[in-house]
């Protein structure tokens, strides 16, 4: 059995836990972000001379940007997870069907496969908290559920009131069908410590006093719960 550590050293720690996610922030804010720009800039120069590089070539140039592209958004994840407790933005009223729409625009752009078609059920129209982390938030969600080789898909956004707070679902399915992921948000949340997007998202979500829940259909898609507790209002 280990002895307790005292005062002291639990500063200690903490102070060289602090110095290491600084020296982490500084690498993903300069220095492999600079990197992968310049190894971006390369594979759009074999690009333009793709017509040299034969069939296999171009398969190697396109894995080349699509990792190169991967890394730099989890850099930014990476980013925006080491400034989780620095956001100090005021809890707000947020129109749900603004910030759907433009979510389906900016994943659209990201994402132009699959062929998504969107759903919006808002029993209100209004919640309240921080607009900028939510959309950060729904925005990996959605591009987490979008991001698994579909060939289509069908969203369906909505929110509502409960006596915790203000409730937003979110489910993706192949096709069209109805899918309920609070009958299955109790279950444990175990695809959340796999994906470093759904940490950043979950981190975001709790540091408002707020849960998030990821839900598994099998066969048929997924879904998440996110609620924003009454505090925020």
């Amino acid at each position: 059995m280990q002895p307790e550590a005292s005062s002291p050293d639990i500063s200690r720690r903490l102070q060289r836990l602090e110095r290491r996610l600084e020296i982490l922030g500084k690498i993903c804010r300069h220095d492999l972000p600079n990197r992968l720009v310049a190894i971006r800039g390369l594979v759009n120069l074999l690009s333009e001379e793709s017509d040299k590089l034969g069939s296999e070539g171009q398969e190697y140039a396109r894995r080349l940007s699509a990792a190169a592209e991967r890394a730099l958004d989890l850099m930014q994840t990476i980013k925006t997870l080491l400034a989780v407790d620095a956001i100090a933005d005021k809890p707000e009223e947020i129109d749900m069907p603004d910030l759907a729409r433009e979510l389906a625009r900016e994943t659209k752009q990201l994402l132009p496969q699959p062929d998504v078609e969107y759903q919006f059920s808002f029993t209100v129209r209004k919640v309240h908290g921080i607009r900028r982390s939510l959309h950060k938030v729904m925005g990996e969600l959605l591009r987490h559920g979008l991001g698994e080789g579909r060939a289509k898909a069908f969203v369906e956004i909505g929110s509502r009131n409960t006596e915790q707070g203000d409730e937003i679902t979110l489910t993706i399915a192949p096709n069209r069908i109805a899918l309920d992921p609070r009958l299955a948000a109790s279950q444990k949340d175990t695809t959340m410590e796999n994906r470093l997007e759904l940490l950043v998202a979950r981190e975001l979500v709790e540091s408002w006093g707020g849960a998030l829940h990821y839900v598994e259909f099998p066969g048929k898609g997924i879904g998440y719960v996110l609620l924003i507790p009454g505090c925020q209002r």
